[in-house]
């Protein structure tokens, strides 16, 4: 499947997996213990509001969706998609103690995800990763 031609999606990003936004929603529900259709009520209140915003982060940060389509998603406007970004990484940013380890599980379980889509993935990407990883290592220890 071409992901180019869906709509949203960003076509400079090659770095980043397709992962499905009904994925991340689902995970992000079990995480915060409500169900995905919660998430995508049109409401203000905070038990829906927090995880709503940590499942936008995490669509951000493993998705090549734009803003636009993420914010759609959920029946809001790019804007939204932004603040609720930036909110969650300032979250992060402070380790705010009521959220931070909702967000970091969430986080965990959908790089799980993204990792066993890469498995699937030919070979040669691996030893990319790998050598890129070895390098890394090198740098960081001299």
């Amino acid at each position: 499947m071409n992901y180019y031609l869906i709509p949203g999606v960003k076509k400079d990003s090659d770095q980043k997996n397709i992962t499905s936004l009904e994925a991340i929603n689902r995970i992000v529900a079990e995480v915060f213990r409500t169900t995905p259709e919660t998430l995508r009520i049109d409401t203000r209140k905070s038990e829906v509001v927090k995880p709503r915003q940590v499942a936008i982060y995490l669509m951000r940060k493993y998705t090549r969706f734009t803003l636009d389509a993420i914010g759609r998603f959920y029946g809001r406007d790019h804007a939204t998609a932004l603040y609720a970004n930036n909110v969650i990484n300032d979250l992060i940013e402070i380790r705010d103690y009521v959220y931070f380890n909702d967000i970091m599980k969430a986080d965990y379980q959908v790089n799980l995800m993204n990792e066993q889509y890469d498995t699937n993935r030919p070979q040669t990407r691996k030893a990319v990763k790998f050598s890129s990883r070895v390098h890394k290592a090198v740098f960081a220890s001299s």
